[in-house]
């Protein structure tokens, strides 16, 4: 989209091919996903005026008027990485980061209470330690 200068025309042809539109919407969140509206705003917050910036708004614009659907989390990471000159394999390796953190910390919860925190996932491996 950048490229053409014109994301809402591109945004519109790809909606009404049919085409997906990669960073947007979220089967879990059809509302928009919450990850996502955070870091939209501290974007914003951080970055509101950067020219870069300004053509996320437009896409995001555009995409919400011939969609209405909304940005998810790797939407947005991918929008952090524009913004900021990064190449597009960084958002993987954000949200990679931030899921290997939360796997720790249920790592080191299910350690300290010495027992599942999630008990409809079930190991069916041999015991530890044999």
């Amino acid at each position: 989209a950048e490229a053409s200068g014109a994301p809402a025309a591109f945004i519109a042809e790809r909606w009404r091919r049919g085409d997906e539109l990669p960073g947007f919407n979220h089967l879990l969140y059809p509302d928009g996903d919450p990850r996502g509206t955070e870091v939209l705003r501290q974007l914003r917050e951080l970055c509101g005026e950067q020219p870069r910036m300004r053509h996320v708004e437009a896409v995001l614009a555009a995409t919400a008027e011939h969609s209405g659907q909304h940005p998810n989390i790797d939407g947005l990471l991918a929008a952090i990485c524009y913004v900021h000159g990064l190449p597009g394999a960084h958002a993987l390796v954000m949200f990679a980061a931030a899921r290997l953190t939360g796997w720790l910390a249920h790592a080191l919860e299910q350690q300290a209470l010495g027992t599942l925190i999630r008990p409809r996932a079930r190991y069916t491996g041999l015991a530890p330690g044999r």
